[in-house]
């Protein structure tokens, strides 16, 4: 194989042209012959010569050459957060644990890589497990050999081993993450149902606003920004009745015993408290705004605000107290009370009172003066005082504290407000402040506002598993399977937070929406078939880096 020149002349130059030929022995008419590979056409530069020896260099390597019209694209399918999520996998002991709990003899199907399967589609496109099938037959870059039922079956595996997976993925990622385990933040949400006859889907309270819908309540533990331990609730479900079994749970099963439970305030009771003070349990927990003394008492003291700082902590008071433990034994315990104020939070409530307070006034002063000019009226159509007082309740809802009604049935203006002045200035001093209470030691109150803040992470963890890996709404009605199904949500915001740990100042899902552009194609010819990467951009290659990955 060589590279031919032909030279050719006329009236306006001499030109050369260049073709990549291949001589061979032809056998019919007994002499050597030549077979064009490449025409590369006219050269117009020394460039152009030296891009041809290239060509050849590489064609006597083995590479074939084919023309652009030749080529076809046969299949396009995502690749990198396959990639990633299976180089994690290994690099973080997932693949080991769950192939070891996910092997089954009773399937012929391989369970692991359908939930492996399942977590990437959840990572990168949310689905129902009917489009899941879809995505794992045509968009998947791994054959798996299975059936749409295949999937149920697999579920059902991953739910029944859960206790044992959670348990040897967090002795795992303790040692492998360097855990730090000296807090644990606790918190749950609702997710809206859509599934028929499942026994743990209620009515409840309805954190995604759908009180239409029945639902299930779900209760997350993070331990350093990790989930660890995950809990499926019925979902009448109220959160201050899930704290005991997800404490006794952390304690016995994972053996957190020194570690401090962070949650908020909906699980704050004193049985709650009792129960954590009787176990010598550290606590942090939100403490009730409304209906306490204690409470009332506190945010109506002063804290200073520092301009340097959005929030501000000072101890107010600590109290003894003394009860009897389940098991009759007197615990004495000793409690304190952490005053908190978000200046932000402060003047957004501040305004809000401002004008709840004027619409009210407003709304008030209107009513009761159509009511008097219709009671003036010499005509029969005139407004009842029965009409009158739901009008007046409707406005002031649930600011009933915040204005006096004197109701006069008697009298033709049917009633008089005035503003409570007390309750009003009582509002203003509350303004943007908040209580903790725990029975920590506290010798800084702003480390324990920064540890009960530190609760944010559980609410950011909730929003990516509802919306960026769509949890809701559930579809499946058997219990087994609706809890597997948050499993699946649960291990793929793992590998989010594993991937968060090392892209530091980007979110995973910005990388996620990156490495899903890296596609593997099926390239084909006349003659072979090959499988490329598109090409990595920067933003891309950036992402891998930071993640220490090659592709």
């Amino acid at each position: 194989m060589h590279l031919k020149i032909n030279t050719i002349k006329s009236k306006n130059g001499t030109y050369k042209y260049a073709k990549l030929v291949e001589s061979y022995w032809d056998h019919n008419k007994n002499y050597s012959r030549q077979k064009i590979i490449l025409n590369f056409g006219r050269l117009n530069s020394d460039e152009d010569l030296k891009k041809c020896q290239r060509i050849l260099q590489q064609h006597r390597q083995g590479n074939e050459f084919v023309k652009l019209n030749d080529l076809h694209i046969t299949s396009s399918k995502s690749y990198g957060v396959f990639h990633i999520t299976k180089i994690l996998f290994k690099k973080y002991g997932i693949t080991k644990i769950l192939k070891k709990e996910l092997s089954s003899t009773k399937h012929k199907c391989n369970i692991f890589d359908i939930i492996q399967a399942l977590i990437v589609n959840r990572l990168e496109n949310p689905l129902s497990k009917n489009k899941a099938f879809d995505y794992i037959k045509q968009d998947y870059p791994f054959e798996i050999d299975c059936k749409k039922d295949d999937l149920y079956s697999a579920m059902d595996v991953l739910q029944n081993k859960k206790e044992t997976i959670e348990f040897q993925l967090f002795e795992t990622l303790r040692s492998k993450l360097n855990l730090n385990l000296s807090k644990a933040h606790y918190d749950i949400t609702s997710s809206y149902f859509e599934g028929h006859k499942c026994a743990i889907a209620m009515y409840g309270y309805s954190r995604d606003h759908r009180r239409d819908r029945k639902q299930i309540v779900i209760g997350l533990v993070l331990v350093d920004n990790i989930p660890t331990y995950h809990e499926v609730f019925e979902g009448n479900t109220q959160d201050k009745t899930t704290v005991t079994d997800v404490v006794d749970k952390l304690r016995n099963k994972f053996g957190l015993k020194t570690t401090t439970i962070i949650g908020d305030r909906g699980m704050l009771t004193e049985a709650n408290i009792q129960n954590l003070e009787s176990k010598n349990q550290d606590y942090i927990l939100g403490f009730s705004k409304d209906g306490n003394k204690i409470t009332e008492e506190i945010l109506q003291m002063d804290i200073p605000i520092k301009e340097s700082k959005s929030d501000n902590a000072k101890i107010t008071k600590s109290e003894k107290i003394t009860f009897k433990s389940e098991d009759k034994k007197e615990i004495t315990s000793t409690r304190g009370y952490v005053l908190c104020i978000d200046k932000n939070t402060k003047k957004e409530q501040l305004e809000t009172l401002d004008d709840v307070r004027e619409f009210i006034e407003n709304e008030l002063t209107n009513l009761r003066k159509n009511y008097l000019i219709s009671q003036n009226n010499k005509s029969k159509n005139k407004q009842s005082y029965e009409n009158l007082v739901p009008k007046v309740k409707k406005v002031i809802r649930r600011n009933k504290k915040l204005f006096d009604i004197t109701w006069k049935e008697k009298k033709p203006e049917g009633f008089e407000f005035k503003l409570n002045n007390s309750w009003y200035e009582r509002e203003r001093k509350a303004a943007g402040k908040f209580v903790i209470i725990t029975n920590k030691k506290v010798t800084n109150a702003c480390n324990i506002l920064k540890s009960y803040k530190e609760l944010n992470t559980v609410e950011s963890s909730f929003n990516c598993v509802k919306n960026q890996l769509g949890i809701r709404p559930i579809n499946h009605y058997k219990e087994l399977r609706v809890k597997a199904h948050v499993f699946i949500c649960i291990l793929s915001l793992l590998i989010e937070k594993i991937m968060e740990r090392q892209l530091k100042d980007m979110t995973a899902q910005n990388a996620i929406d990156e490495l899903k552009r890296i596609k593997v194609c099926n390239v084909e010819t006349s003659s072979s078939m090959k499988r490329i990467l598109t090409k990595i951009s920067l933003k891309q290659k950036e992402v891998l880096k930071k993640l220490n990955i090659n592709i």
